[in-house]
């Protein structure tokens, strides 16, 4: 099939204009059918959609999916819930929309081949959700009945007639009921679960993906797709061109980054909801993103926060959907540690026993004068004579001072399932290390909207704030190269001997924003490309002196990238009783391969 032609473009453009009363802006999504002609329908629907809701907060809230593992699902029951509010709007004045969607709902039932969608697999869930939208509203038109059954839904779960529920529920509702309306049921049915099949990040693909998933579709065969990420795709309903794709190098107007004053302050009430006030004003950023946004990461954009948040918190139709989410995970962790308290404390114990005998002995000695120890015979004679009483050698433990942990967390959604375990391990690793007066630093990192976020829970001189690491919460993906870039960055400014940069990742990275391996082409952060990327970053942290490990908490299939990444210091821990032992050794084995004097 043919790419799409300028005059479709145009005629797609034109429907939305129509609608929405004004040519004053780009339509934010472009429709067209099976045959990449305008879709007259859906055009005009996002033209309605664009003239009676606020889409500068509903494009915040569907960017918000980009590095998520639902991210398919969520585009489409967005759009599916957007539809059935603005037709409920423009069939008042508007007749015919009746008409047209009743025609629109009839071609659907017609051409699209969803048997197999309709069956149980997760990979198939968006089109068994449209399969059961537009069966109810073909059924609400008095529709004849069609080969997938007179009764609506009865192919679909539990879960997923929830999911379409909320769908259905939009009609009358504004912008932030919709947005929350949708933000409650991808919490209850979505969250923390895993997509068989599904899931780009965990299968690897990121080429001709849509024909690998739509492959018993025939309405939705589209060999021009080259690029998971590309702004025309396929969706449930049909091809879909977005505007505001990221699909350039640079910090350019794409979407991903706000595009005007108002979206800029939009963008930035959410970021700071979600993930606490920024540390740094925008100029100290910027001059960040010169120094560090270079080579693999040279079109993104960073956030440092302490994860504090403002006492009264920004308002608007999208921001209040999603605020002070380390205080909602707090509780949630430190519950689930306190149900095995008792253990944890026994490997807390275990750990600092380990940490004083085996971990500071191979800190650099130094030798003292001193009453007692290993009698030094070439100073006998100062005792005869000078009555000198430190007559003996006395060799101490090298000063704890000279050795800083810095803490790193991977917390993108894919650690989702893990992140209670990941807070304890943290809490844990960080309390030991407080108890042996070994500095400790806790940050963690993910990816959102273009943005790698930087979390400070606590620093070197905050021995009392251990249990900040209970705000550890997940979301968005995870670019780990930058995130340990950012990192060695602040390292720098650490005067101690000892550097150790401790990781607990999955070990898969995974982020929207492509790198440019060359001029004008770019490939996507993922795979191979994406462990290579880290891997350099690792590689460039050790030439600067900085000791980096890693606790492995992914999944069998990634421990090869693990090896990549970190050649043979890292650790995983399969059962948190063999704590204490794992980490101790391998922090041993990382202290002497980056010893110079054992180099």
């Amino acid at each position: 099939m043919d790419d799409i032609d300028s005059f479709e473009k145009r005629r797609a453009r034109n429907l939305v204009w129509s609608t929405a009363g004004t040519q004053d802006f780009e339509p934010p999504l472009l429709v067209y059918d099976g045959e990449c002609k305008a879709d007259l329908y859906w055009n005009s629907v996002i033209g309605a959609i664009y003239r009676h809701f606020d889409w500068t907060a509903l494009q915040a809230f569907y960017c918000s999916f980009e590095e998520d593992r639902w991210r398919g699902v969520k585009e489409n029951l967005f759009w599916l819930a957007l539809e059935q509010a603005a037709y409920a709007i423009e069939v008042k004045d508007r007749p015919a929309y009746a008409l047209l969607r009743k025609e629109y709902v009839q071609k659907a039932l017609a051409d699209m081949n969803l048997e197999k969608a309709a069956l149980n697999h997760d990979d198939s869930m968006s089109y068994r959700l449209l399969l059961g939208h537009v069966q109810r509203i073909n059924a609400e038109l008095g529709g004849a009945s069609n080969k997938f059954g007179n009764k609506p839904g009865q192919h679909l779960g539990e879960r997923e007639l929830g999911l379409l529920d909320a769908v259905e529920h939009s009609t009358n509702l504004d912008t932030a009921q919709i947005i929350q309306t949708l933000q409650t049921a991808f919490d209850k049915y979505l969250e923390n679960r895993t997509i068989l099949g599904f899931s780009l990040k965990h299968l690897g693909l990121w080429g001709p993906v849509w024909e690998t998933v739509t492959e018993d579709i025939q309405h939705f065969r589209l060999p021009f797709l080259k690029r998971r990420r590309a702004a025309i795709r396929a969706m449930a309903f049909g091809v879909a061109e977005h505007s505001f794709e990221h699909t350039g190098n640079g910090h350019e107007n794409n979407g991903l980054f706000p595009q005007n004053s108002r979206e800029q302050e939009n963008f930035w009430k959410y970021i700071n909801n979600y993930f606490g006030k920024p540390l740094y004003q925008e100029q100290d950023i910027r001059q960040l993103e010169r120094r560090l946004c270079t080579g693999n990461d040279t079109a993104c954009r960073l956030y440092y926060t302490r994860g504090d948040y403002a006492e009264k918190l920004e308002t608007g139709p999208f921001v209040a959907t999603h605020n002070r989410s380390a205080e909602k995970a707090l509780p949630v962790n430190r519950a689930a540690y306190e149900a095995h308290s008792v253990q944890y404390n026994h490997i807390i114990n275990n750990m600092v026993s380990r940490f004083r005998n085996s971990l500071l002995v191979h800190l650099e000695q130094q030798e003292v004068r001193s009453r007692s120890g290993q009698l030094n015979v070439n100073r006998i004679w100062r005792g005869l004579l000078l009555e000198e009483k430190h007559l003996f050698n006395r060799v101490l433990p090298g000063d704890p001072g000279n050795i800083t942990v810095d803490l790193l967390l991977d917390g993108s959604s894919s650690q989702s399932s893990r992140q209670q375990t990941i807070a304890a391990q943290a809490y844990i690793l960080a309390e030991s290390l407080t108890r042996c007066r070994i500095p400790v630093r806790i940050t963690s990192f993910c990816s959102m909207s273009g943005h790698t976020i930087m979390t400070i829970y606590r620093d070197y001189d905050e021995p009392e704030n251990n249990e900040r690491v209970f705000r550890y919460f997940t979301a968005g993906g995870n670019r780990d190269g930058l995130g340990v870039k950012m990192l060695t960055d602040m390292m720098r400014t650490n005067p101690a001997e000892h550097r150790l940069m401790i990781t607990l990742s999955d070990c898969e990275p995974y982020d929207m924003i492509a790198i440019m391996d060359a001029p004008n082409h770019q490939v996507p952060y993922e795979g191979e490309d994406a462990i290579n990327a880290t891997a350099s970053e690792v590689r460039r942290a050790i030439a600067e002196g900085i000791s980096v490990m890693c606790i492995f908490t992914g999944e069998e299939r990634a421990l090869p990238a693990a090896r990549r990444i970190y050649d043979r210091h890292f650790v995983r821990i399969r059962n948190l009783g063999f704590m204490a032992e794992a980490v101790s050794n391998l922090l041993q084995s990382v202290i002497r391969s980056y010893d110079p004097g054992n180099a």
